[in-house]
Formats: C-alpha cells, structure tokens, sequence
C-alpha cells in the first residue's frame, strides 16, 4: 500500500471541514495565512491508495472516519481507522500512534510557544501470505468463468493444505476500495448497497450456501470410520430409489450408475450410493447425529478463525432447526438431502477448503491466515505468523486414503474430468446445490456449482474450493482451476488458461 497526502483546512473548535483535497499550490497560498486565522488550522493526513485494488478489495478492507466509539476509545478525531478487512483486523498495528504538537499563544503579545507532549509512532507494516500472481490470475479466470457460465456470482480461495497459508481469495463481483479511502460520495455507497450481487459481501467467508455433493465426502468418512460400510460394499444405483411416503430419490438426470462402492460414489457423484448409506447410519448408528458430529470433526459448522472480520459459521441440519424454522418434523428423506448437501447444511468456500485439507494432510484442522509477518518501518520483523493446529479428525488413514482415491478418480474420469490430466497429482469433488431466493423483489432459482480439491506445487500441497453462485451443474465451475493449474505450471505464461 502506498500513502498521499490529503490536506484540509479545518475550524478546529467544531472539526468542521471547510475545503478537502487541497492541491499543492493551495497549500502553500493558505500556509502563510492560516495561522492568523483564530481557530482554523491546516491538516496534513496520510490517504490510502490501493494498487491492484478490485483483486485486493475484499481481502485488504479499507479505513474510514473513527466512529464516536472510537473517539472515546481514545482515537484521534482526525484518524482513520480500518473498517472491514486487513485493515480492521490489523487496525492497531498499522494506524500506529498519532503524534500531538500544542502551539501556545500569549493573548497581549505576538509570543508563542510550542512543545510535543506526545512523539508519533508510525505504524507497523503487514505482509501477506497472499501470492500475487495467483491471486490475479484465478480472479481473471473466474471473472471470464463468469461471464462464460452466466452465473449469479462466484468465490474461490486457495490453501496451504498443511500451514493455512491462504494463497488466494477471490469474490465477485468485486468493488474498488479506494473510493471508501478516498472519501465515497453517498450516491456510490448507495449503489453499492443497492446493488443485488452485494459486491462489498466476501463470499469467500461471509456467503453460507448448501454444498451439494462436495459434501459426500463427510458422509463417506462417517460410513467407513462407524464400520457402516468398508471399500467394498456396494449399492445399486438404478436411477431412483424409493423412500417412505411415496418419495422417489433420484440421481441426477435419472443416470444409471450400477452396482457402485464407496469409491465409485465419490467419483461418479451417487447420490442412491450416499442415500442408502445415510439410512444404513440411521439404523446401525445415529443417523443425522452421527453424520453431524463428523461435519464438525471437519471443522464445518464453526468459524475457521481467519484473520478477517465478518465470517460466518453455517448451518448443520438437524430436527431441531427444521422445526425451528420449518416448523416441520424430520423425514427419513432429509437424511438423504443431508448427506448429499442439501436441504438445511450451509458451509462458506473457506470451510470447505479447511475440510478437504484435513484430508490430505493426515487429519489436521488447520487455522486459515493471511498476514505473513508484521515488519517494523525500518523493515525488521516483529512478528512471524506460524501454522496454527485447531484440532484433529481423528479418522484413520484408511478411510482418508480411500477418499483420496475417490476424488483422485473423480478428477480423472469422474464428474471433475480434465482435473486429472494436470500436473500436481490434482483430486477433485464437484457438487451441484438446487437453491431458489428472492433477492430485492426478484426470484433467483437453479444450482450453486461448487468444486473442491487439492495438488501439489513445488513440494507443497494446496487445497481449494471454487463456487459459483447459481452456476449449474458442478461441472461448470471444473474449468477454473483446470485452466489455473495448467497457468501454474506454465508459469503463467501468456493465453496459459487457454487449453
């Protein structure tokens, strides 16, 4: 971030605004002048101004005028403090402390004197885990996505599977942050506001949406950790199942999948497979209870605790919370929309992350981070960020290996094929969550599109989830990180998404 100068004139009694932005030249003309002005006064206040700033927006935040609150928390009137992102996270650390110079003048004579009773304490500087490079290629390429697929909106974040050092977070649409820096007129705020696709939401964190099949994979983990079922149990997919009072389940589009297990299910997407499993978990174990208990062992359901103000939790279906909002009872049918992603379970792109993460790095909950280290002016390191352990799954390897296996065939020939051809030993799960909401007056309907993952890169391991909000079928979302990984490993090079 680099800083300008904003210069005002000032009534100091009221701290009242009289002119803004003063050119230079208006500096000087008013310079000589100002002091014999009683009460008015020049100010000399640093401004942001965000580089790169709809790629960056809704990770770096931006600052405003203090609130009263913050006034009588001891910061300064003339101030500007972080109000959404980074900057809010890390308001103390890069604000610093505001110096005070006090210029005393004799009332009789044209003395004057002028003492410091408070030295100023610049702020520190933060640096990111962000990749730049990453970050504005998988923007460029979900925007296009975008438009290609005509989708509502999108999100898309990129993890370090082991430390949570999150490479890249994306939410479109966006917005330019420096007008809020700038000081934004209340027409643009309120078209802001007005506007249906809420581009100042960070879907990333803040949009809790149900997953679709991404799902499967809690479901599948529960099934074989409980004894359920092993490797080699399998269930007969023949289009629709029937449940009890005369509901049919079906796959999607009525394919035909055959005798499947569970590693086929994952691959080929069954919903019959997942259903038959959950009633086999509702007789043999808990049902709903057991499944919900590995959601949360998954870290779903709970904050991920990134360093980002404005995350939500999602939601974990249960009877309770359908009577508590539906006022229905539970059905043996919401046990098959719950494992499939469906009905009532919302997750965040960034908890879905943290849970395929688990899965490849041994069972570890990892805490998502974006600040790096925190650097003093002068460039010393004050303060390195370290990979932070919320917990573990407490699932054997077993079972996380034969979901690894699914996924890994899911990218190959499955429903996220074209992922699999790609260097980085890429494994993949698509879903597909039909959702309706008005939104301002207007009905949207049809399919969140949500793709999971993980590859390897330079001797890490890095896990994502893309989703577009209304985008159709999961497959829709599949070309966004086929067409970043082959960038990836062509280092970027020009027309690299184009394959």
């Amino acid at each position: 971030m680099q800083f300008m100068t904003r210069m005002e004139i000032k009534e100091k009694i009221n701290r009242v605004s009289i002119v803004n932005n003063l050119s230079f030249d208006e500096y000087l003309a008013l310079l000589t002048i100002v002091p014999d002005l009683p009460g008015v006064y020049i100010s000399v206040e640093p401004e942001r101004e965000y580089n790169y700033s709809e790629y960056y927006a809704h990770i770096i935040g931006y600052v405003g005028d203090p609130t009263q609150q913050d006034i009588d928390n001891g910061v300064y009137s003339e101030s500007r403090v972080g109000k959404i992102g980074i900057e809010k996270s890390y308001d103390d650390i890069l604000r610093g402390v505001e110096g005070v110079e006090i210029t005393e003048r004799a009332v009789v004579e044209d003395r004057r004197r002028t003492y410091v009773p408070q030295n100023v304490k610049y702020g520190d500087n933060i640096v990111l885990t962000i990749n730049h490079d990453w970050q504005v290629k998988l923007t460029d390429i979900m925007n296009a996505q975008l438009i290609e697929s005509g989708a509502f909106a999108s999100a898309g974040v990129i993890m370090n599977s082991n430390t949570g050092e999150v490479k890249a977070l994306v939410s479109l649409p966006s917005y330019d942050n420096n007008k809020f820096a700038e000081g934004i007129s209340s027409s643009e705020f309120q078209e802001l506001l007005n506007n249906p696709k809420t581009p100042l939401l960070n879907r990333v964190i803040g949009l809790q949406l149900p997953p679709g099949s991404v799902w499967k994979v809690i479901g599948a983990a529960a099934g074989l950790e409980e004894g359920v079922v092993t490797k080699d149990t399998r269930y007969m997919s023949n289009r629709c199942m029937d449940l009890p009072g005369g509901i049919k389940f079906c796959e999607a589009d009525m394919g035909y999948l055959g005798n499947v297990n569970v590693i086929d299910a994952i691959q080929k997407s069954s919903n019959i497979y997942f259903c038959n499993l959950a009633l086999d978990i509702n007789k043999q174990r808990s049902g709903i209870r057991t499944l919900i208990d590995y959601a949360t062992r998954f870290g779903l359901g709970i904050r991920t605790e990134i360093d980002l103000p404005g995350e939500t939790t999602g939601t974990m279906a249960s009877p309770e919370l359908k009577r508590r909002l539906l006022n229905e009872p539970w059905y043996t049918g919401d046990e098959c929309n719950t494992i499939i992603g469906q009905g009532l379970v919302t997750v965040t792109p960034l908890q879905m992350t943290v849970a395929t993460s688990a899965i490849v790095n041994g069972g570890i909950i990892v805490k998502p981070h974006l600040v790096s280290r925190i650097e003093s002016p002068n460039g010393t390191v004050l303060e390195e960020h370290v990979a932070v352990t919320k917990g573990e799954l407490n699932i054997s390897k077993k079972t996380l290996d034969i979901i690894k296996e699914g996924m890994r065939k899911a990218a190959f020939d499955g429903t996220a094929l074209g992922l699999g051809n790609l260097p980085g030993n890429v494994i993949a799960k698509t879903g597909s969550a039909d959702a309706g909401e008005y939104i301002q007056g207007k009905y949207y309907k049809g399919a969140h599109s949500w793709v999971v993952g993980c590859f390897d890169y330079e001797q890490e391991n890095y896990c994502y989830t893309t989703m577009q909000q209304w985008g159709g079928r999961g497959f829709k979302t599949v070309p966004i990180m086929k067409k970043f990984i082959s960038c990836l490993y062509n280092d970027f090079a020009d027309k690299c998404e184009i394959i």
